[in-house]
């Protein structure tokens, strides 16, 4: 359900007092699969930056490959006075989530509620990977093999700073095939330790609402 790998989103967080903060982000990165894990970086000082640091909690919310998802999630990212709420200008509805504190995103497909596993300072940056301990989607973007349905869930990519507000899309599919001369590289790929259950134990499963 996590798919892309880099996939851009929009962050929510709380502060200590339950405000919420929401910020676009250009690629949140799923770094492992089971659990799924993901990571982000952000500018110190920035309220994510401290929200995540202070409560360990955030919310992934992915937007879809529509000049109206992405045009509000480039919208979290205005540099807002303190107090005020970025969902509120971007028009966007907070839905509570099912496990943390921070809010999903109601207009967006897929969310994925993250507990902190670490952080570590860089430069003037902060990088911060969590595990997922709650996802939801809608239930029109999942097969019933809960396999994401490309062509539905719209998937996007960010283009990177150089090339301002530009996005591509990202559900063209090809498949390569190997060849019985080449070992299956899935097969190669390293597992989870047994026993291992994630920082909620037995760490829910996605849902669709």
């Amino acid at each position: 359900m996590y798919a892309l790998s880099a996939t851009p989103a929009v962050v929510t967080t709380v502060d200590l007092d339950g405000n919420v903060n929401a910020s676009a982000m250009g690629a949140v990165v799923r770094i492992a699969h089971d659990p799924v894990a993901v990571t982000f970086t952000i500018g110190l000082g920035r309220d994510t930056a401290y929200n995540v640091s202070a409560t360990g909690e955030f919310v992934v919310n992915i937007p879809s490959f529509s000049p109206k998802d992405l045009r509000s999630m480039c919208l979290t990212g205005a540099d807002l006075p303190a107090g005020k709420n970025e969902l509120d200008y971007a028009g966007l509805t907070a839905m509570d989530s099912r496990v943390v504190k921070p809010p999903r995103i109601a207009e967006y497909d897929r969310h994925f509620e993250c507990r902190v596993l670490w952080n570590m300072q860089w430069r003037d940056r902060l990088t911060i990977v969590g595990e997922v301990v709650a996802a939801s989607c809608s239930s029109d973007v999942m097969d019933e093999h809960g396999k994401l349905i490309w062509e539905v869930a719209r998937p996007a990519t960010y283009c990177g700073g150089p090339y301002g507000l530009t996005f591509t899309s990202s559900f063209e599919r090809t498949t390569v095939k190997l060849g019985s001369e080449v070992d299956d590289l899935m097969s190669s790929l390293r597992p989870t330790p047994p026993g291992y259950a994630g920082v909620m134990g037995n760490h829910a499963s996605g849902e669709k609402r």
